[in-house]
């Protein structure tokens, strides 16, 4: 049976009711005959009135968990303990850098390890946690949350780190010790001291090169400490790529709708009844709104193609962007586009590097993700197919331009770039900066034309005609003028061989063969050049530290008799 709730809370209840729900009052009537109709005393009612409004604030609070009590300093020191436990007996775990830390994956296990079922954190906060451990709360929020699915890159011996990988850095195989691979003759204090705490080292590689330098006092430069370990076997670089261009990074900017176009060609496939046609879609994208201005489908990706997608996007827009960045493709960087886009300037992408171009590359992926594989039925001349992919092309841009981006505050790239109104400095300040990397891209190509030896690209252009491939510009031979001429001798005469044999590989690229013909032994020659300095500075070494011992020796048998010579030896 329910319980009876006594009269006098009701009238309470009533009264509050009535003194603060104005639309209930004339419902409810004078507070008189409301308390008569329930039956309560006035001054009871009142009295508990009150007493209702001072328990509803107790009642009440607001959303989310209660706050704990802060934690006193002395409940975190067995963390902090256990921290610098872990560093002392693992050098090189943290690595502080000019703007951030880098932490091994072991330090970042061990942190994580401390939080869960029976740690010594397991009860504190995130945030006391992260005070304890001198981990930044959003990085150890990082660590505890479920590890993404994708691989980690490995950084010297310390592993995978949580940050910032140097692709430079090789793991060392874990079995050998620091004369595994090391000449016998190698007794050089400070060499075999850079063995053994590479052995016990658990970080970056360039942390630890500071370390020796700083923490030990070895006087020796990272490239000389890469050198030696991997000479003595105990780390191992990876190769970097050659020819990267110096302008790796900001390739376009996020100025204001209008201010930088980005341009591609991709190739898409139809199938037309039984037959396949490959057309290419030249599309340009404006940065900072993501808007697609432009696009056309043509036959190849040239440079007609390229200026009637800009046609396309001065229509749809109205107006020229300040500038356009494009790959290196050779029709992309013609006289002819330069003076059709003009004055908008005409910059280039980073060579080998999608992500240079990422905002259009990613509009093409998403293109493939939502467009099924296009299959025309039917039989139709080529134009037909041609059509239907350029109507499908400008649906789709089309939808993508009006749905609403959350980067533009809700409005879509359509929207964004009809409202922009950018003040003249800002125009002036965009202009400016494209300039200047304009003017840094001009002055990186100049300063690497002039490194090329114009013999070598003579000897190449002369190669390259007699075997019969085509450099109409000279670009080919221009980028394999920076390998020294040896390997192209070696490289020409090679591929001459084995043409006048018929031994070349069928369907293989007649210039990128030949380029890795000489790039391999231009890499062969450097290491044995390298290794017969290596031996003459060990030879080196040897004699010098060989030699005060031999001085000292026929010191001793000069003044001692032989029965005590032994004695002085040890």
């Amino acid at each position: 049976m329910r319980e009876r709730i006594p009269v006098s809370i009701l009238a309470g209840m009533a009264l509050i009711l009535h003194r603060h729900v104005p639309a209930l009052a004339d419902l409810l009537g004078p507070v008189d005959l409301l308390l008569e109709r329930i039956g309560a005393g006035r001054s009871q009612a009142f009295a508990m009135c009150h007493r209702l409004l001072e328990l509803l604030p107790a009642l009440f609070r607001g959303p989310g968990r209660p706050r704990r009590a802060p934690v006193e300093e002395m409940s975190l020191l067995p963390v902090v303990e256990a921290c610098f436990d872990y560093l002392a007996r693992h050098p090189g775990a943290i690595a502080v850098g000019r703007q951030r830390r880098r932490y091994s994956d072991g330090y970042r296990r061990f942190v994580v390890n401390l939080a869960g079922p029976g740690g010594l954190a397991e009860g504190l906060t995130v945030a006391d946690l992260s005070r304890a451990s001198q981990v930044p709360l959003g990085t150890l929020k990082e660590w505890l949350s479920p590890p993404p699915d994708r691989g980690r890159k490995a950084e010297g011996r310390g592993g995978p780190e949580s940050q910032d990988s140097s692709p430079s850095d090789a793991a060392a195989p874990e079995d050998q010790g620091p004369d595994a691979k090391c000449s016998v003759t190698v007794r050089d204090t400070h060499l075999r001291q850079l063995f053994a705490l590479w052995q016990g080292w658990h970080g970056t590689f360039a942390a630890f090169c500071d370390a020796a330098r700083h923490e030990h006092g070895l006087p020796y430069s990272m490239s000389f400490i890469g050198d030696a370990l991997q000479a003595a076997g105990l780390r191992f670089r990876k190769p970097q790529s050659a020819g990267q261009a110096p302008w790796t990074r900001e390739t376009y900017i996020a100025c204001f709708p209008g201010a930088q176009w980005l341009g591609d060609g991709t190739s898409i496939a139809v199938c037309f009844g039984e037959r396949i046609f490959v057309f290419n879609v030249e599309a340009l994208l404006d940065v900072a709104s993501n808007a697609a201005v432009g696009i056309h489908v043509s036959a190849t990706e040239d440079e007609e193609a390229l200026l009637a997608a800009y046609g396309a996007g001065l229509d749809a827009t109205g107006s020229p962007p300040l500038a356009m960045t494009l790959d290196n493709r050779p029709s992309n960087h013609t006289p002819g586009v330069a003076g059709a886009i003009a004055p908008t300037m005409l910059l280039r992408s980073t060579p080998g590097r999608p992500e240079a171009k990422a905002p259009i590359e990613g509009s093409f992926g998403l293109f493939r993700q939502a467009i099924p594989p296009l299959v025309l039925e039917g039989a139709t001349p080529r134009d037909i197919a041609r059509s239907h992919l350029q109507a499908v092309m400008t649906a789709w841009f089309r939808g993508r331009n009006g749905r609403p981006r959350r980067r533009l505050n809700g409005r879509s790239p359509v929207e964004a770039y009809r409202e922009a109104a950018p003040t003249q400095e800002e125009v002036d300040r965009a202009a400016r900066e494209l300039r200047e990397r304009q003017r840094r891209q001009e002055a990186a190509l100049q300063t690497q034309e002039a490194k090329r030896d114009p013999v070598r690209r003579r000897l190449l252009a002369q190669g390259l005609e007699d075997l019969g491939i085509a450099d109409p510009e000279g670009s080919l031979a221009a980028n394999l003028a920076r390998y020294s001429p040896e390997a192209i001798s070696y490289g020409l005469a090679t591929f001459s061989t084995k043409q006048g044999e018929g031994t070349l590989p069928p369907g293989a690229d007649p210039g990128r063969y030949l380029g890795g013909i000489i790039r391999k032994d231009h890499e062969k020659r450097y290491l044995r050049q390298f290794a017969e300095h290596l031996l003459e500075q060990r030879l080196r070494l040897r004699d010098f530290s060989l030699g005060p011992l031999v001085g000292r020796a026929e010191r001793l048998r000069a003044a001692q008799t032989p029965l005590d010579l032994p004695r002085s030896y040890a």
